[in-house]
């Protein structure tokens, strides 16, 4: 399949060559700051998932799109649905169907990581654990099914629960 994103090819991509082998996860995704672009790694592991759901066209995949909290909500809102929207573009032009695709956008009100400091500086490592696009699969009862690494944040930058 030939990928486009913003007018311009970004992939051609044959899924058949691609697997899920029993034990394996997919790793959750993650964008650099102000982007929606997909990195190499997230389409390798989209490519991996992708020939998985079109192996099983009884699974779901659900998509919850975060931001970090630089910019306005409305922005960060946005952002997140652009980030929701080329994933599941993606994962349609590999093949996978679109009713198998639900989305969910968050933008900054869910992160997994500080923003800031507890002294009000820039936390860029935190920040980059919240540009993320969460996945979970859901068998055909829909049940969610453990085949998405869960997101391990190292203690010094998890927020503090007040």
């Amino acid at each position: 399949y030939e990928l486009e994103s913003n007018r311009r090819k970004i992939d051609i991509v044959d899924v058949s060559k691609f697997e899920l082998k029993k034990g394996e996860k997919i790793e959750c995704l993650f964008f650099d700051y102000d982007s929606y672009l997909l990195r190499s790694e997230s389409k390798n592991e989209l490519n991996k998932l992708a020939w998985f759901l079109t192996k099983n066209r009884d699974y779901s995949i659900h998509i919850k799109s975060h931001t970090d909290s630089k910019g306005s909500k409305e922005y960060n809102d946005r952002l997140a649905q652009d980030r929701a929207n080329i994933t599941k573009k993606y994962l349609t032009k590999l093949g996978v169907n679109a009713s198998q695709i639900s989305t969910e956008v968050y933008g900054e009100q869910a992160p997994i990581a500080i923003n800031k400091t507890i002294d009000g500086k820039d936390s860029a490592e935190g920040r980059q654990y919240n540009r993320r696009i969460e996945l979970t699969v859901h068998d055909a009862n829909g049940k969610a099914i453990d085949i998405i690494e869960h997101i391990f944040v190292p203690e010094p930058l998890r927020p503090k629960n007040n």
